[in-house]
């Protein structure tokens, strides 16, 4: 298409949200994450996950959990659109993860949960990688691609660089992973999913839902 004028519209985008407002942990909040740490899972990958998947739960971190699903119920309405006097969006599972030197994230999704987010609470700055098929490739075709670097769209990753005390918020359903952490100092953060409260659908449809 070179020499030809053209305009390219980018559909239906994908809203991962990097909240602007940075949360600072009291020294209590800080050592309560920090407990969970004493019983860990550890994936394939290396990375620890705390065993407790509801550490939001510690009263500890109430003043925490209410500042992110205040975001969460904001990202809803300003970016999705949603109407918050008939649904509003709440903290199911919350867990914490830390990668030590040499140590990643594996590829994976958020399933039973519709907004997820990880917050930064400590660690040198780094990328967190969002993955998804190119509609071509969504549909079984592997095309000889240049170099997708230079051509969003067929690009299949996304890098979203993360800093200490920074909240991301994106559908649970995209793929995501975190790169090797290439510091000594442990990169430590809090991810979280979503769910839910309200009335959706319609009535007259037959796609009404209501859950309490």
């Amino acid at each position: 298409m070179k020499n030809v004028s053209h305009q390219v519209v980018p559909m239906f985008p994908t809203p991962l949200c990097l909240i602007g407002e940075k949360y600072k942990f009291s020294d209590k909040e800080y050592k309560a994450v920090m407990s969970y740490f004493d019983v860990t899972n550890k994936n394939s990958t290396g990375n620890n996950i705390t065993r407790n998947k509801y550490i939001l739960e510690n009263k500890a971190l109430s003043k925490f959990k209410k500042w992110l699903t205040m975001h969460v119920n904001g990202y809803a309405s300003s970016l999705i659109g949603v109407n918050e006097t008939k649904c509003k969006f709440h903290i199911t599972q919350s867990w914490a993860n830390i990668n030590r030197y040499k140590e990643s994230h594996h590829k994976h999704n958020h399933p039973n949960s519709i907004i997820s987010g990880v917050f930064y609470v400590d660690g040198e700055d780094g990328d967190i990688i969002f993955h998804k098929q190119t509609d071509f490739e969504e549909h079984g075709w592997h095309l000889p691609i240049k170099d997708r670097t230079k051509f969003p769209f067929s690009n299949n990753e996304f890098g979203i660089n993360f800093k200490k005390d920074s909240l991301l918020l994106f559908p649970s359903r995209i793929i995501h992973y975190v790169n090797v952490n290439e510091s000594d100092k442990p990169r430590i953060s809090i991810a979280f999913n979503t769910f839910f409260k309200g009335k959706i659908g319609h009535y007259d449809d037959a796609t009404e839902l209501e859950v309490k």
